[in-house]
């Protein structure tokens, strides 16, 4: 059976401002309310935004996963680290994405990007009825299914904007039906160790993925974990472009002021990020757990 929702909000006062949050709770006298996000303004768009809160359990530990992903599940932490502070919850429905979700932001606007694998296999989890029960994977296509009627694709190769529209049907306010799919998939991965543990299984597929494309790019064999994982996280972010990293690398194989060249790039636009990245980069090598470098013919990291 489907779950319905029940919400609320209430505004309280966040260092000095009134801030709008959001709740929801399964309809039933037994549930539990949780934090869906707050209202959130980002130049002329509304919409929702729910960060890491103090006290959130579902929060992304790369030793819950090295047994499964090896070293992997450590490469990611840093990018994850400033992404979300490691919430499994982080949730952002008002920029160009229109629907953004999971620890390292998975946005909805992108063909066969990171969100729409993402959601197509969540579909295939035995709870995707209770929560989506009108969409559905066709084909390996996300569809919605009306009550009465056939179903129409909400993705394709090209766009995903029946899909954006579908999670998030504007950007200019917030909507129940944005409400809604908030509540799903955040529910969904509070009590689902399966959802969260999608959430891990696509991340660490798109590093692993793009790893051989950088790899082609800029010659990856020997450098070591550091280097890899701030060219990925620049990348990921769109913080710099393929010269910029290019010359920052072209060190003669001094790696560690090839690090220090990737810190720069961005750095006046997006100084607090890239110091928690040096910042978590900086306690891995610490406690030795970044002592690898990548080598091309396997796709994977070695022991340096």
């Amino acid at each position: 059976m489907a779950h319905l929702f029940e919400f609320r909000n209430q505004i309280v006062n966040v260092d000095g401002k009134q801030r709008l949050q959001y709740f929801a709770k399964l309809n039933g006298p037994e549930e539990d309310e949780f934090y869906l996000g707050f209202n959130a303004k980002y130049k002329n768009n509304i919409g929702i935004a729910r960060y890491a809160r103090k006290g959130d359990l579902q929060q992304y530990n790369p030793d819950d996963y090295s047994g499964k992903y090896g070293f992997w599940s450590t490469f990611i932490y840093p990018t994850s680290t400033v992404e979300s502070s490691n919430s499994f919850l982080c949730t952002n429905t008002y920029d160009r994405a229109f629907f953004t979700f999971t620890f390292l932001q998975f946005a909805a606007h992108v063909p066969n990007g990171d969100f729409v694998c993402f959601l197509r296999e969540m579909l295939q989890l035995p709870q995707a009825a209770d929560y989506f029960p009108r969409l559905k994977l066709i084909n390996g296509r996300i569809y919605y299914q009306p009550a009465q009627g056939k179903p129409s694709p909400l993705e394709s190769d090209t766009s995903t904007q029946q899909l954006m529209e579908y999670l998030n049907p504007s950007v200019l306010q917030i909507e129940e039906q944005e409400l809604l799919c908030c509540a799903r998939l955040v529910h969904w991965t509070l009590y689902h160790a399966e959802a969260r543990e999608m959430q891990v299984k696509h991340g660490i597929a798109l590093f692993q993925k793009n790893m051989p494309v950088y790899d082609r790019k800029f010659g990856l064999n020997g450098y070591p974990a550091s280097v890899c994982l701030m060219i990925c996280d620049i990348l990921h972010q769109g913080r710099g472009k393929v010269n910029e990293i290019k010359s920052a690398i072209d060190t003669g194989k001094n790696y560690q002021k090839a690090f220090n060249n990737l810190c720069q790039i961005g750095l006046s636009n997006y100084g607090s990020r890239i110091t928690g990245l040096k910042k978590v980069v900086g306690e891995l090598t610490e406690a030795g757990k970044l002592n690898m470098v990548y080598d091309s013919n396997s796709k994977n990291f070695i022991p340096a």
